[in-house]
């Protein structure tokens, strides 16, 4: 134990450096290839009772740390496609309108509160529920040229009001 102490010491100043280039060779992150590589280290420490004392310790390190950024690269590759993947999800799945309509909702409303009654009415009876102009005349007594003039005015009042979201 003590032998292997003193030999894993200088097996360490000797290799850490050479450990750390070729893992960063492998993954292209400085952080990662310094964890790899310390984490080969160490698992050469913690499993010095089994080592042959014969066996060459640099092919140790260096299958442990190309194992290693195997793993890294393999994690990195799921942890993309998975991200990717749900970004395609999100976007087929929804329209901007689900992420703008409750407060557009809220804002026509808004605007549609600051038109005067018959223009309101005008514009609630043809644009919202659908009713033609000529029943639209009818119901609220006044002519047709009338309603055109009141959902003109609507339009550029709405337009005036919402121009963020158009």
């Amino acid at each position: 134990m003590e032998n292997f102490e003193k030999h894993f010491g200088v097996f360490y100043n000797e290799n850490y450096n050479k450990a750390f280039r070729y893992a960063n060779s492998f993954v292209f992150d400085k952080e990662v290839a310094k964890d790899i590589a310390s984490d080969s280290m160490l698992k050469i420490w913690e499993i010095q009772e089994s080592i042959n004392p014969d066996k060459n310790l640099n092919a140790l390190l260096f299958v442990s740390i190309r194992n290693k950024c195997l793993d890294h690269l393999r994690h990195e590759q799921v942890k993309q496609k998975s991200s990717v993947e749900f970004g395609l999800y999100i976007l087929e799945s929804t329209t901007p309108a689900d992420f703008y309509s409750k407060e557009l909702t809220i804002m026509v409303q808004r605007a549609v509160d600051t038109l005067q009654e018959t223009t309101r009415n005008c514009f609630l009876m043809v644009r919202m529920n659908g009713q033609s102009y000529k029943e639209v005349a009818d119901a609220l007594n006044i002519s047709t040229r009338s309603v055109e003039y009141e959902l003109k005015r609507a339009g550029e009042t709405m337009k005036r009001l919402l121009a963020d979201f158009l």
